[in-house]
C-alpha cells in the first residue's frame, strides 16, 4: 500500500507558546508521520514507542484516533504494542 493523498488532521493547540510554535512549524511533517504509521499499520506492523518510526509515537497515535482511525493494542509487560485488527483494517479503509 502506498502513501495516500488525504491528510491526516494533526492536533491544533500546545500547553504551552514554545510547544504552539514546534507544532506550527512542524504540522506537514506530523501529518506525515502519521500517514506513515497508518500505512505501517495496515500493512500489519505492529509498533511501540520502542520500535515506532516516527518521533513522538504516542502524540501521533492519539492525532489518528482524533482523526477517526481504529487501532488496537495489547500489553507487553509495560510496553503497550499497537496494531490493526482485521476489523480495524476493515473500518480504517474508508481513509485511504
Amino acid at each position: 500500500m502506498n502513501l495516500f493523498e488525504q491528510d491526516f488532521v494533526v492536533h491544533s493547540r500546545e500547553s504551552n507558546p514554545e510547544s504552539q510554535s514546534y507544532l506550527e512549524a512542524g504540522r506537514e511533517q506530523f501529518s506525515n508521520n502519521c500517514k506513515l504509521l497508518f500505512q505501517k499499520f495496515m500493512n500489519g506492523e505492529v509498533i511501540n514507542s520502542n520500535t515506532s518510526p516516527v518521533g513522538d509515537f504516542r502524540r501521533r497515535l492519539c492525532d489518528l484516533k482524533e482523526n477517526g482511525v481504529n487501532i488496537s493494542f495489547t500489553t507487553n509487560g509495560r510496553i503497550k504494542d499497537w496494531y490493526m485488527s482485521e476489523s480495524d483494517k476493515e473500518f480504517n479503509k474508508k481513509f485511504c
